[in-house]
């Protein structure tokens, strides 16, 4: 139950809190942010590292270590990584529309408890008037 002198502060944040639409759409849109970067995974490096030890000697008593080091960068760009950009600029667009539509929920819900404290107000303040005569 709530106060009856409750801030409209508070009951937005009560309801902000308890509203499930408001977390679903704050998942869509982070989860529409981590899409960004799957969508540029393609435009990144594949990169190996390896190596080997073999041991030389003129006697079987003294082995010389020689070691062997690879490095190796592999950048594979499809068609220039004009498709990979394209995916990318699909997904930035979708978190855009996510974001958006976070926004919009956001404001209704804003918009329903101002126009609730509103109402209850306007309720106490008629109740407490004695009638004209």
């Amino acid at each position: 139950m709530l106060p009856k002198t409750a801030p409209v502060d508070e009951l937005l944040k009560i309801a902000i809190d308890n509203r499930p639409e408001l977390k679903q759409y704050e998942e869509l849109r982070l989860a529409a942010k981590r899409a960004i970067v799957v969508a540029g995974a393609p435009l990144q490096p594949k990169v190996a590292l390896g190596g080997n030890v073999i041991g030389i000697g003129v006697r079987s008593n003294a082995l010389n270590p020689i070691y062997l080091l690879n490095f190796s960068v592999n950048w594979t760009l499809g068609q220039l990584g004009t498709t990979d950009v394209a995916n990318i600029q699909g997904a930035r667009w979708q978190a855009r529309q996510a974001a958006i539509q976070a926004k919009k929920i956001f404001q209704t819900t804003f918009d329903e408890v101002r126009t609730s404290y509103d109402q209850s107000l306007a309720a106490d303040i008629k109740s407490s008037k004695p009638p004209f005569r």
